[in-house]
C-alpha cells in the first residue's frame, strides 16, 4: 500500500468531510467514520497527474461494489448507513436511500490505511500519543485470549491483572524498549497511568498474567487489543516482587506494537 499522508493533512486543512456534506456515519466505531470522512474526501479531491484515482483505490484495496462516490451527493439525514465486518480481514460499508444503494464499498482492516500513515510513521508517534491521552473515564475491558495458553489464574495473577489493566492504581514508571520496523528500537519512559489512559483512548481491551516467576521477580505478559483495527500491543514487564507492596517504582518493559491479529495463530 502506498500511503500519502500529505493528502490527509491537505484535506484536514481544507475541512473536507463526508459528514460535513450530510452523509451519515452512525456507528460506535469513530475511527472508521474518521477514515471514511478523510478517504472519500480524498477521492473527490484527487488531482495527482501521474496516479489515477482508480489506481489509488486499487493500491489501497478500496473496492466499490455498487453505486458510486458521486451518488453520495444524494445523501440526506435519513440515509441509512450500515457497517459489516468480515472476520479480521475487511469492512463493508453501505449508504442507501430506501432500496436504492448510493454506495457500497469494502476495504481491508488495516491500521495503515485507516489512519492514512505508514507503520514507521505510526510507531514514531506512539510516545506522544501515549503522553497526550486524556484521563480515562471508565475501566478497561479485560479479556482472556484463547490462544494464550496459561494455567488457571492464581490470586497473584488476579493482582497482576488488576494492576496492568487499570483497576488498581499505582505510580509506576515504565521504561519502554519498543521494537520498530527495520530492526530498530525506541526508548522512552511513561507512567503506567499514561499507558492505561492511552489504551482507553484507543478503545483497547486488556489482558495480563504472570509468564515467569522467581524468588526475586515476575515476568508479566500484557496484551492490549484494538478490535476495530485488528491489532495488538504486547508488553513484557519485569516486576520485582518488592515493588508489589509499594505504590511506586520503575519497571523495565519490552514492547512489540501493532501486531496484526490475522497474523496470530490460534
Amino acid at each position: 500500500m502506498r500511503c500519502r499522508s500529505g493528502i490527509s493533512a491537505l484535506l484536514l486543512l481544507l475541512g473536507l468531510s463526508v459528514r460535513a456534506a450530510g452523509v451519515p456515519c452512525a456507528t460506535d466505531h469513530p475511527q472508521i467514520c474518521d477514515f471514511l470522512d478523510r478517504y472519500i474526501a480524498s477521492l473527490r479531491a484527487w488531482d495527482e497527474p501521474n496516479v489515477s484515482v482508480y489506481q489509488k483505490m486499487y493500491d489501497d484495496k478500496f473496492v466499490v461494489l455498487s453505486g458510486s462516490i458521486e451518488a453520495l451527493d444524494a445523501a440526506t439525514d435519513t440515509t441509512a448507513f450500515s457497517l459489516r465486518r468480515y472476520d479480521d480481514k475487511a469492512y463493508e460499508v453501505t449508504w442507501a436511500n430506501g432500496v436504492d444503494t448510493l454506495l457500497c464499498v469494502t476495504f481491508p482492516i488495516s491500521y495503515e490505511l485507516i489512519w492514512g500513515l505508514s507503520l514507521p510513521e505510526i510507531e514514531k508517534q506512539m510516545p506522544s500519543r501515549i503522553a497526550a491521552a486524556p484521563e480515562r473515564k471508565q475501566r478497561l475491558d479485560t479479556v482472556r485470549f484463547p490462544e494464550i495458553n496459561l494455567p488457571s489464574p492464581s490470586a497473584l495473577d488476579t493482582t497482576i491483572l488488576r494492576l496492568f489493566c487499570g483497576e488498581e492504581r499505582k505510580n509506576y514508571l515504565l521504561q519502554i524498549t519498543q521494537s520498530l520496523y527495520g530492526f530498530k528500537q525506541a526508548h522512552y519512559t511513561v507512567s503506567l497511568e499514561q499507558w492505561l489512559n492511552y489504551l482507553a483512548a484507543e478503545q483497547m481491551s486488556c489482558f495480563a498474567a504472570i509468564e515467569e516467576e522467581s524468588e526475586e521477580s515476575l515476568r508479566v505478559l500484557v496484551i492490549a487489543q484494538n478490535n476495530d483495527l485488528a491489532y495488538r500491543h504486547v508488553l513484557s514487564v519485569w516486576v520485582p516482587r518488592k515493588l508489589l507492596s509499594g505504590d511506586d517504582g520503575i519497571l523495565e518493559t519490552s514492547l512489540t506494537a501493532f501486531i496484526p491479529i490475522h497474523n496470530i495463530k490460534q
